[in-house]
């Protein structure tokens, strides 16, 4: 289902942040609450570029990095698109938490328990990824496939 008004709203603030015109929190605060797949997705990758325990603008280094850059402007031109979101999960591996090896060793090893399981949890993410298309088709990489 593609909710062509949280599509358009979505991408102008992708687009916003972007070009620094609204901070994280502006972003946050916009974002259309829409069961549109797509416009999820890419707010949990989006969620992935700033820290949501502080009001801050897109930081300079991340807008000059060519790779980011680049799958910004891919999310933007996904959300302006009648694509749909198809694949089995977002770009976001929730749960996906590692511990260094001091506090495995410090928990006595509870917390490399947690390891595996997040393993688990990124191998099953991946399997099911690849399992679906190839993953450089994603809305969220560099080469996307038209």
């Amino acid at each position: 289902m593609i909710d062509r008004n949280a599509r358009n709203q979505a991408a102008n603030l992708v687009e916003g942040y972007w070009a620094g015109k609204i901070s994280n929190d502006d972003l946050d605060d916009a974002w259309p609450n829409s069961k549109d797949r797509g416009v999820v997705a890419v707010f949990g990758f989006m969620w992935t570029l700033y820290d949501d325990l502080k009001t801050h603008f897109v930081h300079q280094e991340d807008v000059d990095n060519v790779k980011l850059n680049c799958i910004v402007k891919n999310c933007a031109e996904f959300l302006r698109s009648d694509d749909e979101y198809t694949w089995p999960h977002s770009a976001v591996i929730y749960g996906n938490v590692r511990y260094s090896r001091w506090a495995v060793i410090v928990s006595l090893g509870l917390l490399g328990w947690c390891n595996r399981l997040a393993a688990a949890r990124e191998r099953r993410y991946w399997n099911e990824m690849h399992a679906h298309g190839d993953v450089e088709a994603l809305p969220f990489t560099v080469k996307r496939v038209r």
